[in-house]
Order: C-alpha cells, then sequence, then structure tokens
C-alpha cells in the first residue's frame, strides 16, 4: 500500500474539496442539532403556541440532517455525482431557509433579513461549485 500511494495512485484530496466537505457536514449537523434542540424543547414551544408545528420543523430539519451528512460522507469517498449535489443541495437549502420563514410569519417581520440569507446561501453554492469542479477538484473526483 505504501508503494500504490508513492507511484501516485492514490491521489491527495486538495484543501478545497476537504473545505466542502466541513462545510456540507457542518449544515448536516447544525440541522440534526436543531431537530434534537426542537425535539426536547416540542411541549414547551406547543404550550406556548409556537407556529408552525415544532414537529414538523424537527422532521424537516432531520430531512436535511441525513441528507447532508450522507452527502459529506460520499465526498469523502470522492463520488462523483457529489460535484453536482453538493453545491445543488445547499443552493435547494437556502432558498428553503429563505422563503420559508417568510410564509411562516408576518411580512413586517421577514421583509428585512431575506436578502443578505440569499446572498450568503448564493455565495456558498457558488463556492462549491467552483471547488468541486475547477482545478484540482476536478482532477479529485475525476481520478477515482
Amino acid at each position: 500500500m505504501a508503494e500504490a500511494q508513492r507511484d501516485g495512485r492514490r491521489q491527495n484530496r486538495p484543501l478545497s474539496v476537504t473545505l466542502v466537505i466541513l462545510g456540507v457536514l457542518l449544515f448536516g449537523l447544525a440541522n440534526g442539532w436543531r431537530a434534537l434542540g426542537l425535539i426536547r424543547q416540542s411541549s414547551l414551544l406547543l404550550e406556548l403556541g409556537a407556529k408552525p408545528d415544532p414537529r414538523i420543523c424537527a422532521a424537516v430539519a432531520m430531512a436535511w440532517a441525513i441528507p447532508f451528512v450522507g452527502l459529506a460522507f460520499a465526498m469523502w469517498r470522492s463520488r462523483r455525482y457529489t460535484r453536482v449535489a453538493a453545491p445543488l443541495a445547499i443552493l435547494v437549502y437556502g432558498v428553503i431557509q429563505v422563503v420559508l420563514p417568510g410564509l411562516c410569519t408576518q411580512a413586517a417581520q421577514s421583509t428585512g433579513r431575506w436578502p443578505v440569507g440569499a446572498i450568503m446561501y448564493a455565495i456558498a453554492a457558488l463556492l462549491s461549485a467552483l471547488a468541486l469542479n475547477v482545478g484540482a477538484g476536478r482532477i479529485y473526483f475525476d481520478d477515482r
């Protein structure tokens, strides 16, 4: 095995790909943590009359946590489809995170923050697409 690494058959993971893996994993862990917190506090939130239902929010957070963690694992294993799937997942997640609060809250409360959130998610999707599809990222996924 040491000879295979010396021969150059095993390519090291570029820093850009590692950073995207870490970011996608953090999206997954943050959603898992959000789901856990909502589940633990759901009785209090229901008593206070929180809208939307915290159990639904917990299910949605868990529904995002599982694919993001799975996507991070797939990128770690250098699966080719992740070059497209990771930026697309970040973009779809961003759209949902920007649009959904606007639908669930009053218009005056949600209009001030959505441009910043939209720009941040768009930048994250663009940078992840660049990191995975240009230069060393493309070589890393194509050599397998």
